[in-house]
């Protein structure tokens, strides 16, 4: 299977607000009770665009075209977790993974690597993530292997 990924910049035009709403569409139907499960279509709309604008927002789809993978990272220092509408801070210490919804296991795979290369010193910044409601650290041998397989597979 073939993957193609964007990151997301702006919404300049009608074609990328319906997009957004597959990106809403997709978030909705397959975020489970990790991912978005308490929140209304309003505000992941605006979550998604917020991030869009900053570029701490990527999926993936397949070669049809379908999105199969979501993904939202961002720089922070390190410390508190919880969103609050902050602004991504590139020079910061810490990139945090904070949601991941994928249908296709080597897109999940291949949006985490595509994630943590936003920050082109992201060996040197600490990687941490929400996993089963706990906040996590996350091996950088382990993102060095999906790297590795990104480049392997020619994702």
């Amino acid at each position: 299977m073939l993957f193609r990924s964007g990151l997301m910049i702006t919404f300049p035009d009608h074609i990328v607000e319906e997009r957004l709403e597959k990106l809403v569409d997709f978030a909705v139907e397959n975020g489970g009770e990790g991912c978005f499960s308490c929140w209304s279509r309003d505000l992941i709309r605006q979550y998604l665009m917020f991030h869009a604008g900053q570029q701490t927002l990527a999926y993936v789809t397949d070669e049809m075209g379908r999105i199969i993978a979501l993904g939202v990272a961002w720089c922070q220092p390190a410390g508190d977790y919880e969103f609050q509408w902050q602004r991504n801070d590139d020079k910061a210490d810490t990139i945090f993974i904070a949601e991941v919804i994928a249908t296709v296991p080597q897109a999940k795979l291949y949006l985490i690597g595509r994630l943590v290369r936003r920050w082109p010193d992201y060996k040197q910044k600490k990687i941490k993530a929400r996993r089963h409601g706990k906040i996590r650290d996350i091996d950088e041998r382990y993102l060095s292997r999906l790297i590795l397989q990104e480049v392997r597979h020619g994702y």
